[in-house]
């Protein structure tokens, strides 16, 4: 009955296997609304840090502190270029989810939202962290 049902349905093409790239799914994924908002705000976003971090560099002590014990003191420290790496791996990383979103997003629109989310979260945490140790 089920291959009866779908023989009527005409034409149909399985689902090829894996990740797959088609021009149609790039069309799809760079014209989704939410995709271009948060790879937006996730661009603006690092700029904008890029942009602090560099005004603030030589305003720097030359160790900053990266991490703090639980009474409120100094429990590491890192040369202040440390404030560069951050940025460095943040974009890394949203660039990572931003490509692994393209790829799923012929698989599964929301999955790929998601990670589109979570490069925007990403950034979010990154600009905690760097506020935290430029005015540290």
């Amino acid at each position: 009955r089920e291959v009866g049902a779908r023989i009527a349905l005409g034409v149909v093409r399985p689902q090829p296997e894996g990740l797959f790239w088609t021009y149609a799914t790039a069309r799809a994924f760079t014209r989704d609304r939410f995709v271009r908002g948060g790879g937006l705000a996730a661009l603006v976003l690092l700029a904008a840090l890029s942009a602090a971090a560099a005004w603030r560099f030589e305003r720097l002590p030359p160790t900053v502190v990266v991490r703090y014990d639980p009474l409120g003191g100094a429990a590491g420290t890192r040369e202040r270029g440390y404030v560069l790496g951050l940025l460095a791996v943040g974009a890394a990383a949203a660039l990572g989810n931003f490509a692994l979103a393209a790829l799923l997003y012929g698989r599964s629109v929301v999955a790929s939202q998601m990670l589109v989310l979570g490069a925007l979260l990403l950034q979010l945490l990154l600009a905690m962290m760097l506020i935290g140790v430029m005015l540290g």
